[in-house]
């Protein structure tokens, strides 16, 4: 219709964002609007604990690089929309988390358990707090055992000796030192979970490499004997590197 050509033009975001909320569910769709928005020029960011809200979000843009819409947290696999809204509830109480642990601590009993840590990481929900998606996925367990046993000493009123000396690194999980995900198998996980790539598209280095290369094809070449003509006859010596033997 009129209207709908009317809003698609002029609130491409708002739009878009509206349009793949009402299909958040179905991936195949997701994937197709991802790349609709790409065509019109939009940019969908990935996965944010800080940023991500239950559906689709259009935010305003603060620079070039910078997302038009947020992709939402019920969007993946295995996410509710109970734990989503809690989520964004407490952001906008508390202000964002500042970490792993403060995430762990404030969630609600329940709603996080190990195949919920596992989605997050694997979408790189937690990238921005500088951790490693390997080491959380496959720690993920451990993870939420640590915490409902910090949770349940708080509940009895045990400190340790970090809480005496007011320490601000007691009950803090120690990640194993494992290396992270390729590129690659980062993209292929998220595109599993999530429907479309998120984060990144497996090919955007290779684009940007063609493009550069196209641009270099309209360089012209300089030549020994322009640059002899350029500076006067036997002036001009290539670098020994550039030389035969």
């Amino acid at each position: 219709s009129y209207m709908t050509a009317w809003l698609k033009c002029h609130y491409p975001a708002e739009f878009m964002s509206a349009f793949m909320s009402a299909h958040i569910k179905e991936k195949a769709k997701l994937a197709e609007f991802v790349d609709d928005c790409g065509a019109i020029g939009l940019k969908v960011s990935g996965i944010d604990i800080n940023e991500s809200e239950g559906k689709m979000t259009p935010v305003r843009k603060t620079a070039p690089d910078s997302p038009d819409i947020v992709f939402g947290l019920e969007g993946l696999n295995g996410i509710s929309g109970k734990l989503s809204a809690v989520i964004v509830a407490y952001r906008q109480r508390h202000g964002r988390f500042a970490s792993l642990d403060d995430f762990m601590r404030n969630a609600p009993d329940g709603l996080v358990n190990a195949a919920t840590l596992v989605t997050l990481a694997k979408v790189g929900a937690f990238d921005g707090l500088g951790v490693n998606r390997r080491a959380l996925a496959t720690s993920s367990a451990e993870v939420v055992a640590f915490y409902k046993d910090v949770s349940r000493n708080a509940t009895r009123g045990q400190r340790s000796i970090f809480d005496v000396m007011g320490s601000n690194d007691h009950d803090v999980y120690q990640f194993p030192g494992i290396e992270d995900w390729s590129f690659i198998d980062k993209l292929k996980m998220e595109k599993a979970i999530a429907g479309p790539y998120v984060s990144a598209r497996p090919l955007q280095n290779v684009g940007r490499g063609m493009s550069y290369l196209r641009a270099a094809s309209h360089i012209p070449i300089i030549t020994a004997a322009d640059l002899s003509r350029a500076t006067g006859p036997g002036t001009f010596r290539p670098p020994a590197f550039l030389t035969c033997p």
